[in-house]
């Protein structure tokens, strides 16, 4: 029967085969008010398309105003809902600058 140690995650991320496929990325935070922290890469590997992760996670209220207006919310309606604290609504522009984005 064949059999194997269970390891723990923390053991596996920091072992040499992790390390030598290069799965570990890491990332910068969207507003870059910390150091970035580490990420668990794309699991899969192509010559000749590469595949990365390109930005961190959207800040909170980042696409809030995309998924009101996609969903039929007027202007008047989201800033209603973001003044009642029931969403976060965040400018996109000045997010997305520093996510690298034009």
């Amino acid at each position: 029967v064949p059999a194997a140690r269970v390891k723990r995650i923390d053991d596996v991320l920091d072992g040499p085969q992790v390390s030598a496929l290069g799965m570990i990325q890491h990332l910068e935070t969207a507003d870059r008010s910390t150091a970035g922290y580490d990420v668990l890469g794309v699991p899969l590997r192509f010559d000749r398309a590469p595949l990365e992760l390109r930005a961190p996670a959207p800040l909170l209220g980042e696409d809030t105003a995309d998924v009101l207006e996609e969903l039929g919310y007027d202007p008047s309606e989201m800033q209603s809902l973001a003044e009642s604290g029931v969403v976060a609504i965040k400018a996109r522009r000045a997010a997305s600058a520093t996510r690298g984005e034009t």
